[in-house]
């Protein structure tokens, strides 16, 4: 069976012409249907309000990384030439974890169901060359490196953490910190994976989604979550509220140790970070 991926690889191009600003917590969400989100632009791309990138509505199949690289790079489309490769966080900003097929086809071309997508940015905070697979039927991102890879370029600001990401504060009696780069409040202990939504004394805290949780970790750092903030759990891993779609009793999680997806029961081995922003 041939197997299919994107590619997403962060080269130096010419800078977006907005600031920085941070996503819409909104992006962080499990779906991405929602009616006001996209807008179709010129030469057959994508605005993303709730991201501030634009996106190729399609893709192309690539035999390298460099090959990725390179036609990103040299890329002319709706009157821009500073397109690059997307990281896997933005990839990932695509992916409906709700509505099959796992993207808006409605202004994305979609992949079939047997074919892949691979990014080779480990961070959207810091990208490094580390090849990750995202499958866009599962949803899910793992190490594995399918032989043929597609790419969907991207333009817009590139995400940098600030000096001073996590700003400390109390809710609770608890510890949290607010992170400056998503906007996203977290408690730096991890609990069981059902105190964050039924915690009486707190009722503005809940699980976080999988893409919430996921813009905590960093593959191009070693430790992958900044352990001056967060006190790493024993057990291996990290749970979300994000449903394992055609799984039912299924959630994701993110392996502490790698930094990749796996899907855990509803009542199994997981346990999570707390999250303070409501997610829709």
């Amino acid at each position: 069976m041939r197997c299919f991926i994107f590619v997403v690889f962060l080269s130096s191009v010419a800078a977006w012409s907005e600031p920085f600003r941070p996503w819409l917590i909104a992006a962080y969400g499990d779906t991405t249907n929602q009616t006001d989100r996209y807008q179709m632009g010129n030469d057959n791309t994508v605005i993303d309000i709730y991201t501030n990138l634009m996106w190729e509505s399609g893709f192309l199949n690539v035999s390298t990384i460099n090959l990725a690289n390179k036609n990103c790079v040299s890329l002319f489309k709706n009157g821009y030439s500073d397109w690059r490769v997307p990281t896997v966080h933005e990839i990932q900003s695509l992916l409906d974890y709700v509505n099959a097929p796992g993207i808006n086809e409605d202004y994305f071309t979609s992949l079939p169901s047997n074919e892949s997508v691979l990014v080779t940015s480990s961070s959207s905070l810091q990208p490094t060359d580390l090849v990750l697979v995202v499958q866009q039927q599962t949803r899910s991102i793992s190490s594995q490196y399918p032989p043929d890879m597609n790419v969907r370029c991207v333009r817009g600001p590139q995400r940098t953490a600030p000096l001073d990401r996590y700003t400390k504060f109390q809710y609770a009696d608890k510890n949290f910190v607010k992170d400056q780069a998503t906007g996203i409040g977290w408690m730096t202990e991890s609990s069981a994976i059902w105190f964050c939504d039924q915690a009486v004394d707190l009722s503005q805290v809940w699980t976080p989604t999988i893409k919430a949780l996921f813009s905590l970790f960093n593959q191009s750092n070693s430790p992958l979550i900044d352990e001056a903030v967060f006190s790493l759990p024993s057990m291996l891993y990290l749970g979300s509220s994000t449903p394992v779609a055609g799984e039912n009793g299924y959630l994701w999680a993110i392996d502490g140790s790698t930094g990749l997806f796996q899907t855990v029961p509803l009542l199994g081995p997981a346990m999570a970070y707390c999250a303070t922003v409501q997610l829709d």
